[in-house]
């Protein structure tokens, strides 16, 4: 068996498959680690090391946005063990884990994360400082929010390269939370593959930035810990609906799928 642990600024997540691809576990933590949650995240980190060996499966262990810029921390949690994954390898690992699972080679990719966003495409890529932690810290994104959010979505749409217009597809935490949002479930297996349009998002982004951090986590649908992110990603989501598409098919399967497809591959 793989297992393959994401690190990233937001969320660490384990997934565990065996060797013909068949997913054995997958589990999601809410870490904060670019929030300085240094202790949880090693508690984390723990974890997921015991359950991958109970399990016998090989670990492999991959950092992200906050650990490029930070890597004394990425190896102070793993103990040395890991590797942070460049712009490139990020943005590729995406791509490749949307081409695989929708078929489809002429499309644009979304991945948000807490310190960056990746674009990748066919033959090239992309990676933003928009991520959901910056825009928080740039523009104090705090709930609730009194102001218009369109002053921030035009900054967005600034920062955002011309590229052809292609369908869009979106991996990350941020567009999984708004597609649960609009469900008023949690549930991975319907929100892989739903949409988000623009006007539904621009609905719920309204109602977000009106609310209170409580008032969110009292609806019991995102994992603790997402909310203070959630007004953020929903800003960047209407940027790349405004600036790209007018639909965005999320996925949830990030970069890890893409890596331990080519694992098995070799």
């Amino acid at each position: 068996m793989i297992a393959l642990l994401d690190m990233g600024s937001n969320s660490f997540i384990l997934l565990i498959v065996s060797e013909e691809g068949e997913v054995i576990l997958e589990e999601v933590h809410e870490v904060g680690i670019a929030s300085g949650n240094l202790q949880r995240a090693k508690e984390v980190f723990r974890e997921c090391v015991r359950k991958s060996e109970e399990l016998g499966a090989d670990l492999h262990i991959f950092g992200t946005a906050f650990f490029r810029k930070n890597p004394d921390v990425f190896y102070e949690i793993t103990g040395g063990r890991g590797k942070i994954l460049s712009e490139e390898e990020e943005a590729r690992y995406s791509y490749i884990s949307v081409v695989r699972d929708f078929g489809k080679e002429d499309i644009l990719v979304a991945d948000l994360g807490g310190g960056s966003l990746e674009l990748a495409w066919k033959d090239g890529y992309t990676s933003l400082e928009l991520g959901t932690h910056i825009l928080n810290r740039i523009f104090s994104l705090t709930l609730p929010f009194r102001k218009s959010v369109d002053d921030v979505v035009e900054y967005v749409m600034d920062k955002l390269p011309d590229l052809a217009k292609s369908d869009l597809f979106g991996v990350g935490g941020s567009f999984v939370a708004l597609a649960a949002l609009m469900k008023g479930k949690w549930d991975l297996k319907s929100i892989h593959g739903s949409t988000l349009e623009i006007e539904r998002v621009q609905k719920i982004v309204d109602q977000i930035r009106k609310m209170s951090f409580e008032d969110i986590r009292k609806l019991k649908i995102l994992p603790e810990g997402r909310e203070k992110t959630i007004l953020a990603g929903g800003i960047v989501t209407i940027a790349l609906l405004k600036k790209y598409s007018p639909k965005m098919t999320v996925s949830t399967k990030g970069y890890r799928y893409g890596i331990a497809w080519e694992i098995m591959v070799q």
